[in-house]
């Protein structure tokens, strides 16, 4: 028994340990960080339904886990931007820690009761799924009107044109996030590509159909780093949300020597209600099976292969960011 309490306190004291290490980790880290310039207040303005943008996310969403927060922040944008017309949200495979659970969790810790939530494929060989008959029905119901965001692997798109032969002449846009013009570097090392490349076969047909593609690719997002200072502007968040954002900002600063994570997956959200904070770039595309397996975009002369715009960048990051920090503060007023 005695040993028993000595194993308890040494548990207890070491978990203290780490705690206080952490604060202080954390406390060291804020004082080092950028500081982005501005104060962003919520902005309250109504729009009209016929002025709102019909979207559909699809996403591998890990918010909730130790892993990556981006779905997870696209998804409190698009619920609290006013020009989003939300139809509904469909998960994917994609990232490592994904779980249906956590997109989920998310609507129910908000009490959202009305969205419209399907499961798609949990592996490339997965056929139709909820999420690809949903996504068909909504576009064949609303032709030319739905633009699909597309924030992890594009599987339950391809599956969708399965369901509908004329979803790809009916869908307004497809825009994704994903690819790679060069190979890229983050921090202290070289990153792979982790969502065209993931369900390549399924992105050769998106890239090959006749649907309008624009996609953010890695060297583009990089105009969009979210820092530990950034979390302080974050006053009306859900409190465990912050602490997943810190908590993946802290494992990018021990694993890459960065004191920021990459916002990947809001530049194509924000680019659907905000294009005019980007530069379209429309080239032409030649990637085969064997580039898309490593994410490659290859941008070519030959007019035979697919135009797909790949903005470059970011080309008002004052306006983009602040168009974030507004409709992020929003979440819980």
């Amino acid at each position: 028994m005695r040993l028993i309490r000595k194993l308890i306190r040494g548990i207890l004291s070491l978990i203290v340990t780490v705690i206080i290490l952490f604060v202080i980790f954390a406390a060291f880290m804020v004082t080092r960080s950028p500081e982005r310039p501005g104060q962003y207040k919520v902005d309250d303005y109504e729009v009209k339904d016929e002025f709102k943008q019909k979207v559909i996310l699809d996403c591998d969403n890990s918010m909730g886990s130790f892993w990556e927060v981006d779905d997870g922040l696209v998804l409190s944008y698009l619920l609290n931007k006013p020009e989003a017309d939300l139809l509904g949200v469909t998960t994917t495979f994609g990232n490592r820690t994904y779980k249906h659970k956590y997109t989920v969790n998310m609507l129910e810790q908000l009490e959202i009761t009305d969205l419209p939530l399907f499961e798609g494929k949990r592996q490339p060989s997965d056929g139709t799924t909820d999420a690809a008959r949903f996504i068909a029905d909504q576009v064949a119901k609303y032709p030319g009107e739905v633009v699909i965001i597309a924030a992890g692997p594009v599987g339950n798109i391809a599956a969708a044109a399965k369901v509908d032969s004329d979803f790809y002449q009916n869908v307004k846009e497809i825009v994704i996030m994903g690819g790679y013009t060069e190979d890229l570097s983050l921090g202290s090392r070289e990153i792979e590509e982790l969502n065209l490349s993931a369900d390549y076969k399924a992105t050769y047909e998106v890239l090959h159909s006749s649907a309008k593609v624009t996609i953010m690719t890695g060297q583009a997002c990089l105009d969009a780093p979210f820092y530990y200072n950034d979390l302080r502007k974050l006053e009306n968040y859900p409190m465990n949300w912050k602490f997943f954002m810190f908590f993946w900002t802290c494992i990018q600063t021990v694993g890459l020597g960065n004191d920021y994570f990459v916002l990947w997956d809001l530049l194509p959200t924000v680019y659907v209600f905000h294009p005019e904070y980007f530069e379209e770039n429309l080239v032409y595309v030649g990637a085969t099976y064997d580039d898309l397996k490593e994410g490659m975009l290859k941008i070519t002369d030959d007019e035979s292969a697919p135009l797909i715009n790949l903005p470059k960048g970011i080309a008002d990051t004052d306006s983009f960011f602040e168009d974030l920090f507004v409709q992020w503060n929003k979440t819980l007023k």
